[in-house]
């Protein structure tokens, strides 16, 4: 199918901007909506709340509003399960129906299951990875058998982000159904110059929830070992209460020689500065379907400090950072290779840091593949 070929594609999503604090998802449909959008009108379906309860400034909920010239958005207001689909459905007259999560009754279980005659995407967002199942486990094995057993998925087609996460897919449903592998369609900056580099001294960022997945304390654990000057912001919104509870004991606890500054939560929009002023994005995830930081701090030029368990891997022979294994020594030992970095060899890893970006991320390439996708 030609990306010139009318489509009228309608997503469920439980949250979407303006709210933000749920992170991937939101980020994923907005860069789609912004570049896969020749001859496309989107029609999305969501919460009027973002994941913390807060009720979004809109102008109207339950009524399709404008979002941009090419989308209009149903922030839906009730608490029920259902939706109003067939007002929804009759105004968006959907050439596909995409949805968004895994879990959600609202907004992935009701419209599979009304909405079957149309072409389904299913986009399981990294929800189907072992760690993300671990979490609330009984609940979710029940639902995934349940689905198994009950549900035709002759006209669903299941989204995967990378191979990885397609045999997920294939675990959880068969070998027989439908995937087709699609990257999420990167957000991207300009190619900023290198910060200031000094023997000793480093600037360190993590931009994520603050949540055991993302592996904060970790971080700060390693930083217990660090003997150089060492100043570490962290971005992002308190998932965990308890287990940020556990990092400020930590950060307390950390030697003078290491700062570290909470700047709290922080639209989309207002990351491109946290990005600009640091010479390295750690971000040790447990587990990783995309990661949109990484990617954006790729683009910008800055390298990565991250897990095994993203799809950016390979980034030392690139000279675009580091994969280690989600141990103190081995975290402590990765900062520890950049702290002693001078001015020049620090920017052979910024110019890494952004062909690694340019050799991966092809947009013209992605943009393909969801021609595929919607086929």
């Amino acid at each position: 199918m030609s990306r010139l070929s009318p489509k009228r594609i309608l997503i469920f999503i439980p949250w979407f901007k303006p709210a933000y604090r749920a992170g991937g998802p939101i980020r994923s449909i907005d860069t789609l909506i912004s570049n896969y959008n020749s001859d496309v009108t989107y029609f999305i379906v969501c919460g009027n709340k973002d994941i913390d309860g807060t009720v979004n400034s809109v102008v109207s909920f339950d009524s399709w509003i404008n979002f941009s010239s090419n989308t209009k958005v149903w922030y839906h207001s009730g608490n029920f399960i259902s939706l109003p689909l067939n007002d929804i459905v009759e105004k968006a007259n959907p050439t596909h129906v995409m949805l968004v999560g895994m879990f959600s009754w609202t907004y992935n279980l009701y419209p599979l299951l009304r909405l079957r005659k149309f072409k389904l995407i299913w986009s399981v967002k990294g929800m189907l990875h072992p760690q993300a199942l671990s979490q609330k486990r009984f609940k979710k094995r029940l639902l995934l058998k349940s689905l198994r057993l009950v549900t035709f998925f002759k006209n669903v087609t299941f989204h995967a982000t990378n191979e990885v996460e397609s045999q997920y897919i294939k675990n959880a449903f068969g070998e027989i159904v439908r995937v087709r592998t699609a990257l999420n369609i990167p957000h991207h900056y300009h190619c900023a110059n290198p910060m200031e580099k000094k023997t000793g001294c480093i600037r360190l960022l993590s931009i994520s929830l603050i949540s055991p997945m993302k592996n904060h304390k970790l971080v700060l654990q390693s930083l217990m070992q660090c003997r150089d000057e060492v100043k570490y912001d962290i971005v992002g919104a308190v998932k965990d209460k308890s287990y940020w509870k556990e990092c400020s004991g930590l950060i307390d606890k950390l030697p003078k020689n290491v700062t570290v500054n909470y700047h709290g939560e922080q639209t989309p929009e207002n990351l491109e500065p946290y990005l600009t002023n640091t010479h390295l994005l750690v971000m040790p995830s447990k587990s990783e379907n995309y990661g949109h930081a990484i990617v954006e701090a790729l683009s910008m030029g800055r390298p990565v400090l991250t897990s095994l368990h993203t799809p950016w891997n390979n980034l030392q022979i690139n000279h675009a950072g580091i994969n280690a294994n989600t141990e103190v020594h081995e975290i402590a030992e990765a900062i520890d290779f950049f702290l002693k970095m001078n001015q020049e060899e620090y920017n052979i890893y910024c110019k890494g840091a952004r062909q690694y970006f340019e050799k991966f991320l092809n947009v013209e390439q992605i943009l393909d593949q969801y021609d595929q996708l919607f086929d």
